[in-house]
């Protein structure tokens, strides 16, 4: 089990490291993607074919409130059923909007 504390300090950890990574050139399928609101968008590609740098440059284009959780941290590697409670928790706690 994940304490509160540490979700919260690799929730901080990965937003600065993702926003401090190059997103190179924009990309055309950025234009592409279709946004609606309520609903979750899915990009989907093979190994290494720009899924994340795509994600970073429509959360800074569009999104600088919103959060991005890569679950293959190693500092997550601890993550059991209970503890999307506690990310809840983390979320509400920041006040962070779902339809931002």
């Amino acid at each position: 089990m994940i304490r509160q504390e540490e979700i919260s300090l690799v929730m901080d950890a990965q937003r600065e490291s993702f926003l401090k990574q190059d997103s190179g050139l924009i990309r055309d399928a950025l234009s592409e993607i279709p946004i609606a609101d309520s609903f979750a968008v899915i990009i989907t590609g093979m190994r290494r074919c720009g899924k994340s740098t795509l994600l970073l440059l429509l959360l800074r284009q569009d999104y600088q409130d919103a959060r991005y959780l890569n679950f293959d941290d190693i500092c997550l590697s601890g993550f059991e059923t209970g503890d999307p409670v506690r990310l809840h928790r983390e979320i509400e706690k920041r006040g962070i909007n779902r339809n931002n």
